[in-house]
């Protein structure tokens, strides 16, 4: 009987906690499907101006659509883009991001927004099975990506469970 409540405890657990992705480092992504789209909302705790934050999607670490918040003064800026290895991420000339709100408060930046399953952007990334989701974040030179501070954190995340 013990083992049954056990096991009924720890399951809904486990389902929530693959759209919840947390870096260790101050960053976490909540990945929740909503009508045939991600909503997704992105927090960094540890945010200061001229930094960035991103999540990105897609099958490996070198082919990434990237969407990045940075911090210009107190104003969130919202950009889509991509990575294609161990080189800066490019941004999009238009952004592709579908911001729902966005703040900077305290050290804190969160980012709320969302994406189709279906492919999107230039990219055409389609996310209606399974991907890796990369977080990171680091420092803004001029109005270009810098260098993340430390590796990305990734993993793979099945879009269909995110309910």
């Amino acid at each position: 009987m013990l083992r049954l409540e056990v096991i009924c405890l720890v399951l809904p657990a486990l389902a929530l906690s693959s759209c919840t992705i947390r870096d260790g480092n101050g960053i976490t992504a909540r990945i929740k499907m909503r009508n045939g789209e991600l909503d997704i909302d992105l927090q960094n705790s540890k945010m200061e101006t001229g930094e960035w934050t991103a999540v990105a999607f897609g099958p490996d670490m070198s082919d990434l659509e990237i969407y990045l918040f940075d911090l210009k003064g107190t104003r969130v800026r919202a950009h889509s883009g991509a990575s294609t290895g161990y080189e800066s991420p490019t941004l999009d000339s238009s952004s592709a991001v579908s911001v729902r709100d966005s703040s900077y408060s305290g050290g804190t930046l969160h980012a709320r927004f969302s994406r189709t399953l279906k492919g999107a952007g230039p990219r055409k990334h389609d996310l209606e099975s399974c991907a890796m989701v990369a977080l990171a974040y680091g420092a803004m030179e001029g109005d270009s990506v810098g260098a993340h501070y430390d590796r990305p954190y990734q993993t793979r995340v099945c879009f269909a469970e995110c309910k």
